[in-house]
């Protein structure tokens, strides 16, 4: 019985010498938090932002001039059914 004792004994000491030699040296700081500030509007007016349009409608000129390039007769047919029904 006394064996079993001094062996939990020297298994817990021998935890607690290893636990000692492995734990982290400092503490981690904790993450600064920043303050939200308020955005002061600026004093001179900003320039005009493009119209988000803008590029949409390019690219649909562009993927038409492609459509036209490729296959002229197809995109008369679909203009011409369109005027129709307009």
């Amino acid at each position: 019985m006394t064996f079993f004792i001094f062996m939990a004994i020297l298994a817990l000491a021998l935890i607690f010498a290893l636990w000692l030699v492995f734990q982290p040296g400092k503490p981690r700081p904790r993450k600064k938090i920043k303050q939200a500030t308020k955005k002061i509007p600026p004093t001179e007016p900003s320039p005009a932002k493009p119209d988000p349009n803008r590029r949409r409608k390019v690219f649909k000129k562009q993927v038409a001039t492609e459509l036209l390039k490729r296959n002229p007769d197809i995109v008369a047919a679909v203009i011409k059914q369109w005027l129709r029904e307009k």
